[in-house]
C-alpha cells in the first residue's frame, strides 16, 4: 500500500535487500528477450530469459507499465538462478504491438535487467553501457 502512495521506494528497498551471494555471480550471462506477434492471435508475448535475482520481476512489469503495455497473463518460472518470464500484452488501446513498437520494448527490456545484473554484482555501467567493478 505505502508503494502505491508513493510513501516508499520499492527499488531503494530492493537494493538494500540483495543478499551478498549474488555479488558472485560471473558477469557475462545469457540475457535473451523475445517479443512475438505470432505465438498468440490475441496478444503480443513477451519472453524475457536472464539470471535470477531480487527484483528482476519488478525491472520486467514496471518497465511494460511504464511503456504503457497491459498484461494479460503472466507466466513466471524459476530454475535455480535463471529466470524464464513470459507475458502475454497488449498496448493501452487493446491491440498488439507494431513490429516498432516490439524493437522498442525488446531493446528496452535486455538494457533493464542488464542493468540489474550489474547493480546486483556491484558492477558500475560507464557512458558506453559497458560494466566495470568499482572501487
Amino acid at each position: 500500500v505505502q508503494v502505491l502512495k508513493g510513501k516508499l521506494d520499492i527499488e531503494e528497498k530492493l537494493r538494500k535487500k540483495l543478499p551478498p551471494f549474488h555479488r558472485i555471480y560471473p558477469i557475462y550471462r545469457d540475457i535473451r528477450v523475445i517479443v512475438d506477434n505470432e505465438i498468440s492471435k490475441d496478444y503480443s508475448v513477451i519472453e524475457v530469459r536472464a539470471p535470477d535475482f531480487p527484483g528482476l520481476l519488478y525491472i520486467l512489469t514496471s518497465t511494460l507499465s511504464k511503456n504503457n503495455l497491459n498484461i494479460y497473463v503472466a507466466k513466471i518460472y524459476t530454475e535455480v538462478d535463471l529466470a524464464s518470464d513470459t507475458f502475454y500484452i497488449k498496448d493501452m488501446n487493446g491491440e498488439k504491438l507494431t513490429d516498432e513498437k516490439m524493437k522498442e520494448i525488446a531493446s528496452t527490456l535486455q538494457e533493464k535487467v542488464k542493468r540489474g545484473v550489474y547493480e546486483v554484482m556491484g558492477v558500475r555501467i560507464d557512458e558506453t553501457g559497458k560494466g566495470y567493478k568499482s572501487g
